[in-house]
């Protein structure tokens, strides 16, 4: 849809022109929200999802990681969110976890490398600042709904979702809970 609007996109591309908030909201503020209540739109739930890339470092929500799924009847929405892979701290090793806790047992500038890279000239953007961006231009209340979602989620919650996980180390377990708690910290206080 944004190929529609904006002849720049080219997929895949290092740029990432045209994959911007402007478009997104383009594309997107003309379609109902499917995952909140009534009055909110479909951008309103895409920021929830760039709330959700924040909460768990995920810096991979190029233009092929959203779409819209349109209904036999023609009616359009925004697809539930998917590949979340390239979360937290998937490609590290135990080892580097351990040191990473040891240097910084918050891993506040951890989480403060995560960017939002993959849109139009936001290589220096962090996913907590790129969220409040998206902000500006959602449904007013769309901040206090989201955070309103994200306060109600304790440590003690974080801690029993990861405990569930299989095969986890106990490093691994660890990074998790700390990182979830720490970006949850950094959203709810804002920018």
């Amino acid at each position: 849809m944004i190929g529609e609007i904006d002849d720049r996109l080219i997929p895949r591309a290092k740029e990432r022109l045209g994959h911007n908030l402007d478009n997104v909201y383009q594309v997107l503020s003309p379609l109902d929200a499917v995952a909140m209540p009534g009055g909110f739109t479909a951008y309103d739930q895409f920021c929830g999802y760039l709330f959700l890339d924040a909460l768990v470092a995920n810096r991979d929500r190029h233009e092929e990681n959203w779409g819209v799924l349109r209904d036999p009847e023609g009616r359009v929405t925004l697809a539930p969110s998917y590949d979340h892979g390239n979360s937290l701290g998937f490609n590290l090793t135990d080892k580097v976890r351990i040191r990473e806790l040891a240097r910084d047992p918050q891993l506040v500038k951890w989480a403060g490398r995560g960017f939002a890279d993959r849109f139009e000239g936001c290589q220096e953007v962090t996913l907590v600042e790129f969220a409040y961006r998206a902000l500006k231009q959602a449904t007013p209340a769309t901040g206090d709904y989201w955070h309103g979602r994200l306060a109600y989620i304790t440590t003690t919650d974080w801690e029993t979702l990861i405990n569930r996980t299989p095969e986890m180390s106990e490093a691994c377990r660890t990074f998790c809970i700390r990182l979830l708690t720490t970006n949850q910290r950094r959203l709810l206080d804002g920018v």
